[in-house]
């Protein structure tokens, strides 16, 4: 058994890490307020966010919830799992999510929506850390990077309902700063273990996650191509392997027992056959007003495939940033967006972040050996959640920016190592000052008009509060 034994003490191949500057008052007091306010938005939204009976419709700011809370009053009141054909049409969702939400559903769907707002803020937390770990001689790209995502809309909304997009986009924050840590620092024992867990974890939660496995096996490459000794690499794949094949092998085995195959993919696909599909849309008398996003019946327009990808392309931008579904229009989950000058800021600043990664690199901000591999670590899994998504709409009609949410944590550091690239050092500070105060803004639009007013109208229109979504 010794020989499968992990060294704990962490590589010493590293070269030199780059001094560390501390963080100053202002620093903390920035990062305490991105933190602070995506909590006090979070659960302005968790309280006034409506939630729909049970099939009667989906929120694009709370998108499926009354059937995920479906799924945690069958785990909790019934002690199963769903299956196929009954009351939710989330049964192919692994459990690990449900079985969360379910230790608080007594207490009401605030209850458990304050559970997915906690896991947000795990996140923000785990993108300061990666990111104070890549580049520790820059604090503010570590608190730009925070409070891009913290100080997001959609990111506040989505992480303030009921759904399992949350704790996914939790564990792949794990996943990446525990690449950080192996990278820039060393593997360890424990480092082995935590990515076994978290990938482990991850299938448990959402089927996306199968992206980890590449990547994992990306980041045992990258160790040894910097020099990590090969023992020290199959030791840590076998620990991590084992961890991932023994705590995932129930659902599976309960998949194949049941369904005849182990990940639900053609559960999947028959249960969402009904659903809008590219093939609805491409030929349509349909065209996409690229300003404001809405889409106009013009005869003889014929969209063609090209014009399909724009409208997702829109859209997902749109809804990645901001969107909401009113009350009236909740049947068919029909997005509005904010004024189109809205989004025009989130778009120069993704674009500037861009446009710094392709400035040449002068000295000060050369990358060493180690960055650079966790760098491309990040790329590739910034490129596979894309990759993925787009493949997902080659099918079925989805512009929804959450999908994209996996990749908040290398989005948001590689776009604030873009901007530190290309901006001179006195114009770094204010640009990213004005960036947070223009997002902090568009935050509290979104709440007053895709949050307050859709709560109001549907209490309007329905004669009451907003139900709580939970049947008995």
């Amino acid at each position: 058994m010794s020989k499968f034994r992990l060294a704990e003490d962490p590589s010493t191949l590293s070269p030199l890490p780059p001094k560390s500057a501390p963080l100053l008052l202002w620093h903390k007091a920035l990062l305490g307020f991105i933190l602070v306010a995506h909590l006090a938005l979070g659960i302005v939204m968790a309280t006034n966010i409506p939630v729909l009976p049970i099939n009667s419709g989906s929120l694009i700011h709370a998108p499926d919830e009354a059937a995920h809370i479906e799924y945690i009053r069958i785990l909790h009141d019934e002690h199963r799992l769903p299956r196929q054909g009954q009351t939710t049409y989330e049964w192919h969702q692994p459990p690990l999510y449900y079985a969360v939400a379910a230790v608080v559903y007594p207490l009401g769907y605030v209850a458990m929506r304050c559970i997915s707002i906690a896991f947000g803020l795990g996140s923000l937390i785990l993108i300061f850390l990666t990111a104070r770990q890549l580049f520790p001689e820059w604090p503010l790209v570590a608190i730009s990077a925070t409070g891009f995502v913290g100080l997001m809309p959609m990111h506040q909304a989505i992480n303030a309902t009921v759904g399992n997009d949350c704790l996914i986009e939790l564990l792949f924050c794990f996943f990446f700063y525990n690449c950080s840590q192996a990278l820039l620092t060393g593997l360890t024992a424990i480092r082995a273990i935590h990515i076994g867990l978290i990938v482990a974890g991850a299938l448990l939660t959402k089927s996306n996650s199968v992206i980890l496995l590449p990547l994992a096996v990306l980041l045992w490459y990258f160790l040894w191509r910097i020099g990590e000794l090969p023992a020290k690499l199959k030791r840590g794949a076998v620990t991590a392997g084992l961890l991932i094949c023994i705590l995932t092998a129930g659902w599976y085995a309960r998949n194949y027992r049941l369904y005849g195959e182990v990940t639900l993919v053609k559960g999947f696909m028959r249960e969402f056959e009904h659903t809008q599909r590219a093939s609805d849309w491409i030929g349509q008398d349909v065209v996409l007003e690229a300003w404001t996003g809405r889409i106009h019946q013009v005869t003889g327009s014929n969209m063609s495939r090209m014009d399909y990808e724009a409208l997702i392309a829109n859209w997902t931008f749109r809804s990645f940033i901001a969107a909401y579904t009113p009350f009236a229009v909740a049947k068919v989950g029909a997005p509005r967006f904010l004024p189109p000058n809205a989004y025009l800021l989130p778009a120069l600043l993704m674009l500037a972040g861009i446009v710094g990664w392709l400035k040449k690199v002068d000295q000060s901000s050369a990358l060493n050996s180690h960055q650079k591999a966790f760098a491309k670590v990040l790329f590739v899994g910034l490129a596979l959640v894309v990759l993925s998504f787009f493949g997902f709409t080659l099918t079925f009609f989805q512009g929804q920016g959450r999908y994209l949410f996996p990749a908040l944590l290398p989005m948001s550091i590689l776009l604030a190592y873009g901007w530190k690239r290309l901006l001179p050092e006195r114009y770094f500070k204010p640009f990213v000052l004005f960036g947070l105060f223009v997002m902090f803004a568009i935050s509290i639009a979104f709440v007053a008009t895709g949050v307050i007013q859709t709560a109001t109208s549907s209490a309007t229109q329905t004669g009451s509060a907003p139900s709580s979504g939970i049947t008995s």
